[in-house]
């Protein structure tokens, strides 16, 4: 009996041994499933923009005469791209009730370790942020008013860049047109790059022959909560090539750059063309790389209130 029961326990043993060992095998394949997919991910995607943030209390919901209080903004990057020059500014408020200082702040003074406010990345997957700390004073209320309320707006200007990648099928065969591993697809379109402003949409338009050319129409729109001051074309390549591009709305004799302002039909987007003459008949699959600069400036509207 004593060896039947010791065989039992023996046996229990090894059952919760074996099912262990394979809990922690499952555990330990679902983790590494899991950091691969981190590392897979893909942060220029959608529609991202620095945000900012009051910290509680500063300032606070009310303010009484003659006393000091802080506006302590969160400046918080959450593009996928890194912010090269930025500043943020306090504008609108009555110095006879309220003064502020300093009314501006520019990012790289208060950046402690760079010269960039870091974007989402392997690195920083959450984005950085910043604090900027402006102080201010409540002065009087006038005559017998019991409160007073003063508008301001908060601003923001940056500059930051944005990458466009894709591959597209170039096939300038005059009759030998469909290739099963290179589809053309006339239009395709997008959700966004992981900044405020973003790729929706790529047309193609192919010119067969000896003498073939393809060409990219790009719509660059933006889709964030500000405004887009001004954009220009970094770099374009049709796999390692450079690829000519051009804003045909754009004035002046450079057409690399687009000033928004001077869109007068439609602020919020504009139309990139790329060209590329073809000199031999081609079917192949291959990479569009764009990559932008541009000027972004966004603006929030809030109060403050005094009473007595």
């Amino acid at each position: 009996m004593k060896h039947e029961k010791g065989m039992k326990v023996k046996l229990s043993r090894r059952f919760f041994a074996i099912f262990f060992f394979f809990l922690f095998l499952f555990l330990l394949a679902c983790g590494t499933e899991e950091q691969g997919s981190g590392l897979d991910y893909n942060f220029k995607q959608g529609i991202a923009e620095l945000e900012l943030h009051f910290l509680p209390s500063a300032p606070p919901e009310k303010l009484y005469p003659d006393s000091d209080f802080k506006i302590i903004i969160e400046v918080d990057n959450q593009m996928a791209y890194d912010i090269e020059e930025g500043k943020i500014w306090i504008t609108g408020l009555v110095e006879d009730y309220f003064e502020v200082r300093p009314t501006e702040m520019v990012l790289q003074e208060i950046l402690t370790e760079d010269t960039i406010l870091h974007g989402k990345s392997l690195t920083t997957p959450g984005g950085e942020k910043v604090y900027a700390e402006f102080k201010g004073h409540a002065n009087q209320l006038f005559l017998n008013a019991e409160e007073y309320t003063g508008t301001y707006f908060l601003k923001a200007k940056y500059r930051s860049r944005m990458e466009f990648l894709d591959t597209f099928c170039v096939n300038t065969h005059l009759y030998a047109v469909y290739d099963p591993n290179c589809v053309v697809e006339q239009r395709k379109t997008y959700s966004g790059q992981g900044a405020p402003i973003a790729i929706s949409e790529v047309e193609e338009i192919l010119t067969p022959g000896a003498d073939g050319k393809v060409e990219f129409r790009i719509r660059l729109q933006n889709r964030g909560g500000g405004k887009v001051e001004r954009v220009d074309v970094v770099q374009a390549k049709l796999g390692g090539e450079q690829i000519d591009c051009v804003f045909p709305e754009a004035r002046g004799d450079y057409k690399q750059s687009m000033l928004f302002m001077e869109n007068d039909n439609n602020a919020n987007e504009a139309t990139l063309i790329c060209r590329k003459s073809l000199s031999l008949e081609v079917a192949y699959q291959t990479p569009l790389f764009v990559e932008f600069a541009y000027e972004y400036q966004t603006q929030e509207q809030h109060q403050l209130r005094m009473v007595r």
